[in-house]
């Protein structure tokens, strides 16, 4: 069946969604409390009564709270063996505060230091993305996750609401694949209109192109479109 786009905040339709293939890396990806995911110095993820966007499941309490009693570590749940080496990722994950607006912690691993990055969460849950780089080298320990670790601890949130949570090939988020025990791809979406359905307000006679092009120190005749009859006499350019 054709997957629509909407507006998360209104319920808008957008029109119809049509993707490239996508593989989500993460496992348990509605279940933050599995052995999956790692955590150190007491990070936790526990039920809470806040309900998920897909209205169905609720989401999980991360609590970062555990400092380890130094400067440099902190609390981390996270999941490793991601496989990313050498290629652009994108970490997804719906989250909103416990209570009013702040930032919260997300890391990753670029094969010798945790590198980290800040979103910043309100009451109202929304989907955040943070990507990393393709120079990344390391092999074994590729991770993504939610993480206090470094030198120094400038968020203003411990805790927040999490669900939903994705990691893959690419520079942006593309709509979340849900995952269990393993990771799942999702098929590119090919979208066709035939019969009837194209007949009946398609004209052969009748029609319209548009081209949007750029070119630079070009020399001859450049063209950008042309269309013929595969004659010089009847051609449009």
């Amino acid at each position: 069946a054709p997957r629509f786009d909407h507006d998360p905040v209104t319920g808008e339709c957008l029109g119809l969604l049509i993707e490239e293939s996508r593989r989500n890396k993460i496992v348990y990806s509605e279940d933050l409390s599995n052995s999956e995911w790692d955590s150190i110095n007491n990070a936790t993820a526990t039920p809470s009564s806040v309900t998920a966007p897909d209205g169905v499941g609720t989401m999980w309490l991360v609590d970062l709270s555990d400092t380890a009693g130094t400067s440099s570590v902190g609390s981390r749940l996270y999941q490793n063996a991601l496989s990313f080496k050498g290629l652009v990722n994108t970490f997804s994950f719906y989250a909103r505060s416990v209570s009013g607006t702040g930032t919260f912690p997300v890391a990753y691993y670029d094969g010798s230091d945790y590198i980290k990055s800040y979103v910043t969460l309100t009451e109202q849950i929304q989907r955040y993305e943070v990507s990393c780089p393709a120079g990344i080298s390391s092999t074994s320990n590729n991770i993504f996750g939610f993480s206090r670790r470094g030198t120094t601890h400038d968020e203003t949130l411990t805790q927040a609401y999490i669900w939903g949570c994705q990691i893959e090939t690419g520079a942006e988020a593309t709509s979340y694949i849900p995952t269990e025990d393993s990771t799942v791809t999702r098929a590119a979406d090919i979208a066709e209109i035939t019969g009837t359905n194209f007949s009946s307000f398609y004209s052969e006679a009748n029609g319209s192109i548009f081209v949007q092009a750029r070119g630079a120190a070009l020399t001859g005749n450049p063209l950008s479109v042309e269309v013929h009859d595969g004659t010089a006499n009847n051609r449009h350019t």
